[in-house]
Order: structure tokens, then sequence, then C-alpha cells
């Protein structure tokens, strides 16, 4: 927090005005921290854990048959050429 903002006041009227921009200041800084725990509680939902979840199973199904499509490629070559 900048106290150099309180060096200036000289009167009643500026203490009325700083306060209010203190009162603003907490309540962005409220709002933030309100943004961040939904956002946090939307990481931390069942839903987004299952979606997670889900996604990455069919992640490692596309590596797989990627894997096993090159490996019977490789047979079927081999195979052909021992012929």
């Amino acid at each position: 927090m900048d106290t150099s903002r309180f060096k200036n006041i000289k009167s009643f009227n500026d203490i009325k005005l700083e306060k209010a921009r203190l009162r603003y200041d907490m309540l962005v800084a409220e709002n933030s921290l309100q943004e961040n725990l939904e956002g946090v509680q939307r990481l931390v939902t069942m839903g987004a854990i299952a979606s997670r979840v889900s996604t990455g199973v069919h992640f490692v199904q596309d590596v797989f048959q990627k894997v096993s499509g090159l490996f019977s490629w490789f047979r079927r070559k081999k195979s052909k050429g021992s012929e």
C-alpha cells in the first residue's frame, strides 16, 4: 500500500476522499479474491475432474491406436519383404 498518499492530507475533505479511495481499493481486492476463489472451485468440481480424466483417457487411447497402427504397418512390411 502506498502511504505517501497520506502525507498530502490537509483537510477533513481530503480524509473523506482518502477513505473513499481506500474503500474502493478494498472492494477491488475483494472482488479479485472472489474471482480467484471461484476459479479454484471450478477447477476442483467433480464435473471438471471427470472431464479432465475423460480427456486424458481419450488421449491415451489415441496414442495407443497410433502406436499399434505403426507396429502393424512394420509387421505387414516385414511379412511382405520375407515372401
